[in-house]
């Protein structure tokens, strides 16, 4: 029999699909929902012409929202690629509204449209069919050259196609990628989806705590703490050492305390109080550790605050066992209570995105109380709580109450025990859940979004807290009389856990609250097991209760892990980073940075601006025309450096799209990056900022064009400054925050921003509407941005104290001039700062003249020209400009030569080092930073005490040619290597022989492994062939080149080729580049001369074309309309049955009456049976539904047996 969901879903397919992103039509004005279906049914043919003749069904409801589309060929589009139809519609109306509904909050707008792109393919553009053995990844594929990129995205853009739709395919997922993608991946889409974890990218942790013991008391503790911590101890096992306390307190609660009532060794109390207390200062120094090592993250967070709720009932349970309380009604609830307080703070968190913790409250207070109540058990007993409160009190303690009318009668013979529930209670309902209810509404309410719906999330909640009352309180239940309690606290710990872990989730991904949990079914059905007796079914035996437990505590913990292990892997390899470990490198950088601080060092640059592997600069020489794969990744690397380096950053976006001369009709898109980095006490409308600005795109044409000058240079100097001063800024507004000056007044609200922009380039010809395509966008954009009503400056554009915009830098020689007289007084300053470290040697290069000579430029020097850059868009809206661009331009300037090879890295060290001083002194920084921000003359981070700079080094350099025709010949060729001087004799290598290259590398001094180490080979051109060396953690390396390895560029070299070594770290050296040996390569004459194929880079590639593949046919409509109209028949149809052959509903109230709550039960499980199947049909899996079928299947097979019983004398009267 075909079942009902394929029924509806034929028929739904065979006429309309609905766009992937949902909005409410109403939400939309009907002429602008009619305007989008005329473009949708006049787009739909045309993209049909590329298989077939045209479209067999066009359709377009503009009511509800929803499109067919059917070529003749039998072929259904996938419309979501392109432009100008339904689908890129209301993509694009969601992300608006996405970004109305985040309000002020930037990070979350920029989410909105930077992770959910609607860029598709020109419609427009006519294809054929080509070859059909394509890859099923072929529509994605195909849509390459024509693909509309977004800015950042999480990983690829719109390219990539999602479950169901690459290609041709239904317009509606209705079925996934099950051929390309593996069942691992598929169960981790399951927990967390790929368009979910782009917004870890913009992650950053948010917490206040106002208790007074933390900041006064635990915190300096803390912070001595966690210096005592090994750099290479990772955050997350920080917290995880923490929770092995706990875990083994549990384990020695179960073998010396079993019963939970005691009394146990006086050791066992104590025990109980160190672990939690440890437990305490693991979870408060984890995030330190993170931020100390390098490596936060939103992981960091979930894994944090996921073993809190781990935590949650096992802490307790240690608790119930120092008081004594057993497995009493008061010890279930001790044990189990902290969970609710623990929800509703999770559920603040997940609406406020911050963490409350108030003057007094539980991570902090309660965990001390409870530390405080065990020490007290350990040096009293546990008996001490069933004292009277008039003994404790005393004499002296009731004259202190009895200003209040407590006395010794109304005391009478209470016990702290007596009161504890109520401690309990008043706190949650009157300290804590009250103040969590205040900060989600006026969160909500901020966002202008509805109140009610949010207390329906308290579902799992209140199912959670009412089955655990129903079972362990039930007169049924033996788990309290067996001393079962243990095991259900371990049983919740998981339930909880996964319960509130996807709460935290779903905060750190922008998803949809998480109703519900398949892990509390079981909970649920266990209520219903303990309660048998109130159906009119006997009570399950002891025996059956018990294993019932057993079997949940193993289903828990299956599916808990599970779901973490899914979960934790997705998210490190979303991010490239190690759940419990921190990568060696990241050691060795955290190592060199530490000995840096203690040094009192900065740096200059060192190896950032290698252009060849430099971290910083080397990543962005390559082509960045805007909308090519080239800007996405320099897009990614302005992103990631600011991530990993400069967590305190905020990231902006800032989107559009234009047309070109180049480009015709098709919208290229243009993304502009925004770093700012303000006061942490300022409103963003009342901070004055510094702007750093460059833009980072290359010229359309030549093809290939790098623009290492024009303007990857640029661009990697401003992200050296910024991590140059971000710890001093750190400083200083953490001093200022300790004396108390954070109301300092406006000319203390300074901030820094840097801006990344696109699209400087023009495209045919320069012009007003062919240049400064992102500049233009994001000061149009600004200009309309209003501040905060009363906010110091009205808008981003007031809020630039001065624009700071750098282009053209890296060539040898530059000369800037002054070229406004409005902001000379700024130049003057950059000018200073140059002179200044010239005088102290501190720079590099020694020019003819200063790069920036123009200080003494009188008054009358100035004229009304200048060079149209980025900045005019900005100077025509009245900000302050100083434009630091060398004339005459440099001589690479928009040549194919305008590469790596042609940049002066000395150059470039120095303007970062001027560049830097600029800030320092304009955000007054002085006597802040860790050291020299400048660094020496080499750049390095590091000096010996001699005030010489420390380099890597090497040494036991060896070198030799082994012959595979004479292996031995080779030992006693051997030549040693000097990391000063190269060998005099250039080595010859044959055919048949390999180079063989050891050495040892250092780093400081020290014989250790540094961070990058290569062979350079590279021939009179200047043509380039690396080689990696092995390196092991003692720092020795080795190398292996024969001519095979080598390019055939390098091998048809009429002269020897120099080979020199590269050891490249950062922190606290300076990378080692240093010729060692010429080395001639003699070829097999007998064999063919190679020949060099000149490989196709950047030129015009062959047009991909889309390839439609064939859906499953669908029955004709006909048949699936009377088959459905067939199903939903049969109900009315059973009903009039039942009518014509004699129904009697008088034997409805004497059934109901004889057994009511089998009855109800019976039909109740009936309903709720289709009610699973339904959801198994709709979204539900397999492992999902049939525990639940299980469960409630058990139940219509008890209820049943007793309802039906009860129907047989009645059939037999």
């Amino acid at each position: 029999m075909v079942s009902f969901r394929a029924s509806v879903l034929a028929l739904a397919t065979a006429f309309t699909v609905t766009a992937d992103y949902y909005i409410n039509p109403d939400s939309v004005p009907w002429a602008t929902r009619q305007a989008w279906c005329v473009q949708e049914i006049y787009t739909c043919p045309l993209i049909c012409l590329q298989t077939s003749d045209g479209a067999q069904i066009n359709t377009c409801d503009a009511q509800t929202l929803t499109y067919g589309c059917l070529c003749n060929n039998g072929l259904q589009p996938n419309m979501t690629e392109y432009s100008l139809t339904l689908p890129f519609f209301v993509c694009t109306e969601w992300g608006q509204q996405c970004v109305a509904d985040c309000g002020s909050e930037n990070q979350c707008a920029s989410a909105c449209t930077q992770d959910h792109p609607c860029g598709a393919t020109n419609p427009t553009r006519t294809n054929t069919t080509t070859s059909s053995t394509m890859s099923a990844t072929g529509g994605a594929t195909a849509q390459a050259s024509n693909q509309v990129f977004t800015g950042l995205g999480g990983g690829s853009p719109t390219a990539v196609a999602d479950a169901g739709t690459s290609g041709a395919g239904p317009a509606v997922p209705l079925v996934g990628n099950m051929a390309t993608t593996k069942n691992s991946e598929r169960a981790a889409a399951e927990c967390v989806s790929a368009d979910a974890l782009v917004h870890l990218k913009s992650y950053k942790y948010s917490a206040v705590d106002k208790s007074p013991v933390s900041q006064y008391i635990l915190r300096p503790y803390w912070n001595a703490f966690v210096e005592l911590l090994p750099l290479w101890l990772a955050p997350n096992m920080v917290t995880l050492l923490g929770f092995f306390c706990i875990l083994a307190n549990i384990g020695l609660l179960v073998i010396f305390m079993p019963d939970l009532i005691g009394p146990g060794p006086a050791w066992l109390y104590y025990s109980f109080a160190l672990g939690l207390f440890m437990y305490q200062t693991m979870d408060n120094v984890d995030g330190k550790q993170a931020r100390r090592t390098g490596t936060s993250s939103g992981l960091g967070e979930l894994f944090d605050h996921g073993i809190d709720s781990l935590n949650c009932t096992l802490a307790s349970l240690l608790e119930t066992a120092a008081m004594g309380l057993g497995t009493s009604k008061s010890g279930v609830f001790t044990a189990l209570c902290p969970c609710l307080p623990m929800f509703f703070s999770t559920w603040e968190t997940y609406h406020t995105h911050t963490l409350y913790l108030g003057v007094i409250n539980g991570p902090t207070e309660g965990l001390l109380i409870a530390c405080s109540l065990m020490i007290i058990s350990g040096y009293y007993g546990p008996s001490i709580w069933t004292e009277r409160l008039v003994d404790l009190t005393g004499e002296t303690w009731l004259y202190a109450l009895s200003g209040l009318g407590v006395t010794a009668e109304l005391l009478g013979d209470l016990t702290f025990r007596d009161i504890w529930i109520g401690i309990i209670v008043a706190t949650l309902v009157l300290a804590h859940a009250p103040f969590c209810i205040y900060h989600v509404v006026k969160a909500r309410r901020a966002q202008g979004l509805p109140i009610a719906p949010v207390f329906l999330e308290w579902t799992p909640m209140a199912v959670y807290t009412l089955s655990i009352g129903a079972w362990l309180y039930s007169p049924h239940s033996t788990l309290r009389a067996e001393n079962h309690l243990v095991l259900f606290c371990l049983t919740m710990s998981f339930v909880f856990g996964r319960m509130t872990t996807k709460m935290i989730l779903a905060h750190l991904t922008r998803q949809p609250f998480p109703y519900w949990t398949v892990m509390l079914w079981p909970l649920v059905g266990g209520a219903a097991l303990a309660n048998l007796p109130l159906l009119g079914l006997p009570a399950v035996a002891p025996g059956v209760e018990h294993a019932y437990l057993w079997a949940y505590f193993v289903f828990a913990a299956v599916v808990y892990f599970r779901w973490a292990f899914l979960v934790t892997s997705s998210i490190c390899e979303f991010l490239g980073i190690n759940a419990l470990t921190i990568p060696h490198g990241k050691q060795l950088e955290n190592e060199r940075a530490r000995e840096a601080a203690k040094a009192g060092l900065g740096g200059g640059g060192g190896a950032d601006f290698d252009a060849t592997v430099g971290p910083v600069l080397a990543p962005l020489l390559i082509p960045r025309v805007p909308g090519t794969p080239g800007s996405a990744t320099a897009q990614r690397h302005f992103a990631d450096f600011f991530v990993r380096n400069l967590p305190e950053w905020t990231q902006e976006w800032h989107n559009s799209t234009s047309t070109t001369p180049a480009t015709g009709a098709q919208q290229i898109p243009f993304a502009n990056l925004v770093l700012r980095r303000d006061p942490p006490w300022a409103a963003a409308g009342d901070v004055a900022r510094l702007t750093l600005v460059a833009h980072y795109d290359s010229l359309y044409r030549p093809e290939g064009f790098v623009g290492a000058t024009d303007s990857a240079a640029p661009c990697a100097i401003l992200m050296h400054v910024a991590r140059s001063v971000d710890a001093a800024l750190t400083a200083k507004w953490a001093g200022m925050a300790a004396r108390g000056e954070t109301e300092a007044g406006l000319e203390e609200e300074k901030g820094v921003q840097v801006i990344f922009l696109d699209g400087e380039e023009a495209w045919e010809t320069w012009s007003a509407s062919d240049s400064l395509y992102g500049a233009r966008a994001l000061a149009e954009a600004w200009e309309a941005k209003q501040h905060e009503p009363l906010s110091a400056y009205s808008n981003p554009l007031r809020a630039i104290s001065l624009f700071v915009l750098l282009d053209l830098l890296g060539a040898a020689n530059p000369k800037v001039p002054s070229f406004f007289s409005t902001t000379h007084w700024a130049y003057e300053h950059l000018a200073a700062v140059e002179q200044r470290l010239r005088q102290l040697d501190l720079l590099e290069t020694s020019p003819p003249s200063p790069f920036l000579p123009e200080a003494d430029k009188p008054a009358d020097g100035f004229s009304r020209g200048y060079v149209q850059d980025d900045h005019v868009p900005f100077l025509q809206r009245g900000v302050d400009i100083l434009h630091v661009i060398p004339l005459p331009f440099p001589t690479m300037w928009h040549t194919m030569e305008d590469d790596a090879a042609h940049l002066d890295v000395p150059t470039i060290r120095d303007w970062g080092r001027i560049v830097t001083g600029f800030v320092v002194g304009w955000m007054e920084l002085d006597g802040l930073m860790k050291g020299s921000s400048h660094g020496g003359k080499d750049g390095q981070n590091n000096v010996g005490g001699d005030g010489a700079r420390v380099k890597d080094d090497f040494d036991d350099g060896s070198v030799s040619i082994v012959s595979k025709k004479d292996p031995e010949a080779g030992a006693g060729a051997e030549k040693k290597l000097n990391p000063k001087d190269a060998l005099p004799i250039p080595l010859s290598l044959s055919n048949d022989g390999t180079v063989k290259i050891s050495l040892t590398a250092k780093d400081g001094g020290q014989a250790k492994r540094p961070h990058q180490a290569f062979v350079m080979l590279k021939d009179e051109s200047g043509l380039e062939a690396p080689f990696p060396l092995t390196v092991k953690e003692n720092g020795r390396a080795t190398a292996s080149i024969s001519q095979k390895d080598i390019p055939v560029q390098l091998l048809l070299s009429s002269k020897p080729v120099k080979a020199s070594l590269i050891l490249g770290s950062f922190g606290a050296t300076q990378g080692l580049v240093t010729d060692l040996f010429d080395l001639e390569i003699t070829l097999d004459p007998s064999a063919p001369a190679p020949a060099y194929e000149k490989p196709e880079r950047y030129g015009k590639k062959p047009e991909i074309h889309h390839i439609f593949r064939a859906d499953p046919r669908s029955p004709p409509k006909v048949i699936s309309l009377l088959f459905a109209l067939a199903i939903v028949a049969a109900v009315p149809a059973l009903f009039t049955g039942w009518l014509v052959l004699g129904a009697n509903a008088n034997h409805l109230g004497k059934a109901l009456g004889a057994a009511p709550l089998s009855h109800v039960s019976f039909l109740g499980s009936i309903v709720a049976m289709e009610y699973v199947f339904f959801l198994y049909y709709s979204s539900w899996n397999l492992f999902q539904t049939l525990p639940v079928v299980g469960l409630v299947g058990f139940v219509t097979l008890l209820s049943g047996t007793k309802a039906l019983g009860e129907l047989g004398p009645h059939f037999r009267m």
